[in-house]
């Protein structure tokens, strides 16, 4: 479940840009065609407004679906009740003490893999200290067997300087790439909290697992959620399978 890890540093990438009306946005895929599915509202007879996800074969993307040949009949389907699934299985999921454990388990995995994944510059500059800390160990040597000279007293100098800058080009790259460990406990804690707030009266919304949904594909009233972890026999299914029922009346799918 690595965005939940990396959630920490959004400030430093470009955030998902989601419709206030729409959560799903970005993360919802036609299983028919394979296109985004987005966001469309229209009014029945009634002047009703009612809101839908549909794929974007028959909008925004229809250019494409003509070029490429797409020919998609996937219904459009309401937005509140496929949100209030995706929501209500997310949070049955996290209401799993062994289901949260196997996510907080692999957070630690993933940010162990981070901590000790250094990056590419600091692995040179590292190479770099050595060869001259063996430099200069060198000319100490000599110094202390009592070979003085002014070249040698003048490198130990240089590589003393080059050590100095080198160090403080780490110490900057390590900034730059903090990673904040958390730990285990603190992982469940905070799993256990959303689910906390979710069973509250004023609940919580979508949004609010952003970093926990990866992906969520509809054919045919199947619904399909991805999520940002491994599965685990019996504990954790990926993705989670749902079908989403209706009928013309209550405005679940629709032409």
């Amino acid at each position: 479940m690595q965005n939940l890890l990396e959630s920490r540093k959004k400030s430093h990438n470009h955030a998902r840009v989601v419709s206030p009306h729409y959560a799903l946005t970005g993360k919802i895929y036609c299983g028919e065609c394979g296109l985004p599915m987005t966001g469309y509202c229209g009014k029945s007879h009634t002047g009703a407004t009612y809101y839908y996800y549909r794929c974007s074969s028959k909008n925004n993307k229809k250019e494409k679906s003509n070029r490429e040949n797409i020919s998609c009949n996937m219904k459009n389907i309401n937005r509140d009740k496929l949100e209030k699934l995706v929501l209500d299985t997310t949070v049955s999921i996290l209401k799993n003490p062994d289901a949260v454990k196997c996510i907080a388990e692999q957070c630690m995995a993933v940010q162990k893999a981070e901590l000790e994944n250094k990056p590419t510059e600091q692995l040179r500059l590292e190479s770099q200290i050595k060869d001259i800390e063996k430099r200069l160990k060198n000319c100490v040597n000599a110094v202390e067997n009592g070979l003085i000279s002014q070249t040698i007293t003048n490198n130990i100098a240089t590589y003393e300087k080059q050590l100095a800058e080198l160090h403080s080009q780490i110490d900057t790259i390590k900034l730059e790439n903090r990673i904040i460990p958390i730990t285990e406990e603190a992982v469940i804690y905070y799993l256990n909290e959303l689910t906390k707030r979710a069973t509250k009266k004023d609940g919580c919304s979508l949004e609010t697992f952003d970093d926990f949904i990866r992906r969520v594909v509809v054919k045919d009233g199947q619904i399909d959620i991805y999520y940002n972890y491994t599965p685990v026999p019996n504990i954790l299914e990926n993705p989670a399978v749902k079908m989403l029922r209706g009928s013309s009346e209550d405005c679940l799918v629709t032409r």
